[in-house]
C-alpha cells in the first residue's frame, strides 16, 4: 500500500490538508497548513514533483506570516467588520 518514503511524505501531507479543512480556529488552521506545507515540500522535493514542490514552497512562508500574526493577535487580519451586512 505505501510504497516508498515518498509515498508517505505525500500521505501525510494529504492527510494534514484535510485536517486543516476541518480546523475551526483559525490559528490551528494556519499551523497545521505550515505543516502540510512542509511535508507536501518534502513529497515535491524527493519526488521530484515540481509543480508542488513550488506551490508549496510559496504557501510556507505566507501561512508562516498568518501563524506569527495571529499569535501576536494582530487586528490587521480581518478586512472587514462583521457587523456590516453583506449583500448576496
Amino acid at each position: 500500500m505505501f510504497g516508498s518514503f515518498v509515498d508517505l511524505c505525500g500521505f501525510a501531507a494529504a492527510a494534514l490538508t484535510l485536517a486543516t479543512f476541518a480546523q475551526r480556529a483559525m490559528l490551528r488552521m494556519r499551523v497545521t497548513a505550515v505543516f502540510a506545507n512542509l511535508f507536501f515540500i518534502m513529497y515535491g522535493w524527493l519526488g521530484p514533483f515540481y509543480p508542488v514542490l513550488i506551490l508549496h514552497t510559496i504557501l510556507l512562508p505566507v501561512n508562516s506570516i498568518r501563524v506569527r500574526e495571529l499569535a501576536k493577535g494582530s487586528r490587521r487580519l480581518t478586512g472587514f467588520n462583521t457587523a456590516t451586512p453583506v449583500p448576496l
